[in-house]
């Protein structure tokens, strides 16, 4: 049984014109740029085990760029606290993608994967992004590190700190009001009570008006709502 957060992430940006206006507003431009978007597919299944599921939702999305391959990784993260060794999880994570391409493709080469983190727990991100940033390197030279470094992987991830991000933000990178009324909700914060839930409501009161004149669809309006008022505690009624 899906937590509230997969139900929304899954639901929502599970669709194409959800997921590109996500990834188009938050990937680098020179990468959005070069994305051919009609060719944006979900691919099906998760890398997540049971215990991450608890913590953590995926989605893989297929896409071309010049022709070739590229997929594109995106892990919701709404723990409590910043995983330090987030990196390490993806880099697992990014293997798994390419065992399952191997066996699926045979002998083809392996296709760049962009993994995405999304962040939207209640404090800001803190934690390393990057494999480099786990290594132990105290101590070291800067010619000791510069020699060593050449055998580390360079593996980063994209952030995407929804707590740091304000709502005019957020409006600037993803036009589309659907998308843009998702990304606020998730970014109600857990202890939020009814005075901030009403306050949410009314900043949000012209954007819903348009949501609902474009009719995203009752499984739409089902989830996104279930789940602003699951998070901030407040009752439908």
């Amino acid at each position: 049984m899906g937590t509230p957060h997969d139900d929304l992430f899954r639901a929502i940006f599970s669709r194409p014109e959800h997921a590109q206006a996500l990834l188009a507003g938050f990937l680098p431009p020179d990468i959005a740029g070069a994305i051919e978007w009609n060719t944006l597919r979900l691919v099906p299944g998760t890398f997540l085990d049971e215990a991450a599921r608890e913590q953590q939702v995926d989605l893989l999305f297929s896409v071309r760029i010049g022709g070739r391959t590229v997929l594109l990784y995106v892990l919701l993260e709404h723990k409590s606290s910043v995983d330090r060794w987030a990196a390490l999880q993806l880099i697992g994570y990014v293997v798994q993608i390419w065992r399952r391409w191997r066996r699926e493709h045979g002998k083809e080469d392996l296709p760049e994967v962009i993994p995405i983190v999304i962040h939207h727990g209640p404090r800001p991100w803190r934690g390393p992004t990057s494999i480099d940033e786990l290594v132990e390197q105290t101590g070291l030279s800067p010619s000791a590190r510069r020699r060593l470094a050449r055998f580390r992987p360079r593996f980063r991830f994209l952030l995407v700190d929804l707590s740091r991000l304000a709502e005019a933000e957020i409006a600037a990178r993803v036009p589309a009001p659907a998308t843009r009324l998702v990304l606020y909700v998730m970014r109600v914060r857990l202890d939020a009570g009814f005075d901030d839930a009403k306050a949410a409501l009314s900043r949000w009161r012209e954007l819903m008006v348009v949501v609902g004149l474009r009719r995203p669809g009752r499984r739409f309006e089902t989830v996104l709502w279930s789940y602003f008022f699951h998070k901030s505690k407040v009752t439908a009624d």
